[in-house]
């Protein structure tokens, strides 16, 4: 795995462990059939701060990833066509804010124009916009995450995921279109829970120390599968001589 990918899963489980540490390890808590609104409160406030690491966490690999791919690449001609899309629409929509009420300042717009008319005209001196181009606005799913890695030129990662063996060793199962099935339906599980908790919170709805731990341990799975899906796909954009 490439040493920038290593670095993200690496930070990644160990925010995983301190979780599991503030939760009493990964041995399932005991908890009264009417617990504290204390524990509720802090096992929410802990479930939000998981939900928040992990769509960083993806966010930051697929970034890593998209600087892997375009490294030594300094033309448009040499870049994956996802790639020079994507920044293409990320630049459009950065022009369109300068018809908000709160939109970009003259200068800004400028930097914008310049930047994407070097761009596409394969000049020298432009800043490919990275961060925008892994990122969106909503809560990273199974199809979110293969739309942002899509942004990026690698195509149908959850296949790819499901192929990884920690993942089928995890899930007890070899069939790969069974265990994307599963993937899915975990994550969604998971947003679902956490858009409760943001949205429609009541102290007889949170969740369970045993459920975070649950979740922890399926994200310490998940988060290298997908890390070395996405490594794995790198080396197949990769030019020959930089792999």
């Amino acid at each position: 795995m490439k040493d920038e990918l290593k670095t993200e899963v690496d930070g990644f489980i160990e925010m995983l462990e301190s979780i599991e540490r503030i939760l009493g390890g990964t041995t399932p808590r005991v908890e009264s059939a009417g617990p504290s609104s204390h524990i509720v409160l802090t096992n929410c406030g802990v479930f939000l701060i998981l939900s928040a690491i992990y769509e960083e966490y993806i966010k930051s690999v697929l970034r890593q990833a998209c600087k892997i791919i375009i490294k030594d690449r300094g033309s448009i001609s040499m870049m994956p066509i996802d790639i020079v899309k994507s920044h293409i629409e990320v630049s459009s929509n950065k022009l369109k804010q300068a018809k908000a009420p709160n939109g970009v300042n003259l200068a800004e717009l400028r930097a914008i124009a310049e930047n994407l008319y070097n761009f596409t005209q394969e000049k020298e001196e432009f800043d490919l916009y990275i961060d925008d181009i892994c990122t969106n606005d909503r809560n990273i799913t199974a199809p979110q995450i293969k739309e942002l890695c899509k942004k990026i030129g690698i195509k149908e990662i959850l296949e790819k995921v499901s192929q990884r063996e920690k993942i089928k060793k995890y899930f007890g199962i070899d069939n790969v279109s069974t265990i994307k099935n599963e993937v899915s339906a975990k994550l969604m599980t998971f947003i679902n829970k956490r858009n409760e908790i943001v949205h429609g919170f009541q102290l007889n709805k949170g969740v369970s120390a045993n459920d975070i731990v649950q979740f922890v341990e399926f994200f310490k799975v998940f988060s290298i599968a997908f890390a070395e899906a996405v490594n794995a796909e790198i080396l197949t954009i990769l030019p020959v001589a930089i792999k």
